[in-house]
């Protein structure tokens, strides 16, 4: 049996599964399509996109990507609510939600790692150097005004000697 010849094709309300099958892009002279209320899930294969339909109902499924091109027209409105999934150009007035605002999102992010990484380095850079610089247990600490260096010691030391000599002459 073939379907090549069919000009129109119901199957509403009929909780078909799986994919909308390609090959009912193959059947040229179908004006009609009908497959709303089921629980046809995945994306429109392309074949899709060789019809030439009059009426189109996918509503009430379970269908997910972009809404293929050829679809994308005022006629078809309706045509794709009950999908979640399912987006579309905002210029055809679709009644599914915007597929440049999925990319905005990602656009959103990209934009906010940009800027976040780098805040949360400065951060992160300016604590080590606090710990560095106020540490007592570091040299740079010492060099602050932590705990005197051996050196300093000796230093200090050195100067008190030499003003002891010097106050004893």
């Amino acid at each position: 049996m073939s379907l090549t010849l069919l000009s129109e094709l119901n199957l509403a309300n009929n909780q078909l599964t799986g994919e909308i099958p390609a090959w009912l892009g193959s059947m040229s002279i179908l004006n009609s399509l009908d497959l709303s209320n089921n629980l046809l899930e995945g994306e429109f294969p392309p074949e899709l996109g060789n019809l030439t339909l009059v009426i189109f109902n996918v509503s009430g499924n379970h269908l997910s990507g972009s809404i293929p091109y050829t679809f994308q027209v005022s006629a078809f409105k309706d045509s794709f609510l009950g999908n979640p999934n399912l987006c579309g150009d905002p210029a055809f007035k679709l009644r599914v939600r915007s597929c440049s605002s999925t990319k905005g999102h990602g656009l959103l992010h990209h934009y906010l790692v940009i800027i976040l990484v780098p805040i949360v380095a400065i951060i992160m850079f300016s604590c080590l150097i606090y710990v560095a610089c106020f540490n007592t247990n570091t040299r740079v600490s010492n060099f602050f005004g932590g705990k005197p260096t051996s050196w300093e010691i000796y230093y200090q030391a050195r100067l008190q000697m030499e003003e002891h000599t010097s106050s004893e002459r």
